[in-house]
């Protein structure tokens, strides 16, 4: 199916329980974090926070048992062409914001979800941008 992804929350970065909990969806629009400007996607463009782009499944394998082993909350969002990840501190961090420590793999891909117009008419490109960089481990 064209455009389908997954979206997943390790335990501590996002997900509420340690278990596999894959989030399906259909874009007809790329995530910004799949956006070709950024450097992780051969752009000259830094994303807000660290991200690797694999398209090699032993090497993501390699990473996220790396990360396992040193405890490293992460979000991924799987496309048809590669693997997005990003390793990130904890949910709990006291780095985070209140308002920013639900944060999942939607959220560090770039799409966050707002409750309200204040809300909307009050988040700015470099605010989000510095809420994101905030995540880096």
């Amino acid at each position: 199916m064209p455009g389908l992804c997954l979206g997943y929350n390790s335990y501590g970065a996002g997900a509420s329980v340690n278990h596999l909990h894959f989030q399906s969806f259909v874009q007809a629009q790329p995530l910004p974090l799949q956006h070709a400007c950024f450097t992780h996607n051969g752009g000259d463009k830094p994303y807000p926070l660290p991200c690797r782009r694999f398209t090699d499944p032993t090497d993501a394998w390699r990473e996220l048992d790396r990360l396992h082993r040193q405890n490293t909350p992460y979000n991924l969002v799987y496309s048809q062409a590669c693997l997005h990840l990003v390793a990130r501190v904890p949910q709990d961090s006291e780095k985070l914001s209140v308002q920013s420590a639900g944060y999942g793999w939607s959220e560090m891909a770039g799409a966050v979800t707002l409750f309200s117009r204040e809300a909307f008419e009050g988040l700015s490109e470099a605010g989000f941008e510095a809420e994101l960089a905030a995540f880096a481990p």
